[in-house]
């Protein structure tokens, strides 16, 4: 079966990388002109989940911009939590409520806009009965929009 997902989806790659470890992608030609997305996941402590992310490049690896985002992310977690906290989230309904972090986890990070800065970090409950999560709109170093969803 190997043979058959590297036939249609590209031989898979690994890149190592100082903070996100292995990061890897499915690449069907080396042409650098192409649109890769690559993932990793992360063991952060206190955490039941690993969290997974998600940066585009090409065939040589993330874009340094989007992976510097998240080398910055990773090393201010905490910050970036704080800051978040003074934020109001907004609603499904386009209300705003405060809301809280505690009983959820940092689960995936990945890009919104190709080739830029900007990020949604999602955080999902810890508790099954939780019927909703957060994202976090991250634009360059700064959280600008909290939703519940």
């Amino acid at each position: 079966m190997g043979w058959l997902a590297d036939f249609l989806f590209g031989k898979k790659r690994i890149i190592l990388d100082s903070k996100l470890g292995e990061i890897s992608a499915r690449v069907r030609n080396h042409n650098n002109e192409s649109e890769i997305t690559w993932k990793a996941t992360l063991s952060i402590v206190k955490q039941p989940e690993d969290t997974l992310f998600i940066l585009e490049g090409d065939t040589n690896g993330p874009f340094k911009g989007q992976l510097d985002a998240a080398h910055s992310i990773i090393e201010n977690y905490h910050e970036l939590l704080a800051t978040a906290s003074k934020k109001k989230a907004i609603t499904s309904r386009g209300a705003s409520e405060n809301y809280e972090l505690d009983g959820f986890y940092f689960a995936c990070l990945t890009t919104l806009e190709y080739k830029k800065n900007t990020f949604e970090i999602c955080f999902d409950p810890t508790d099954e009965e939780i019927d909703y999560a957060y994202s976090l709109k991250w634009e360059y170093g700064k959280i600008t929009q909290i939703n519940k969803y």
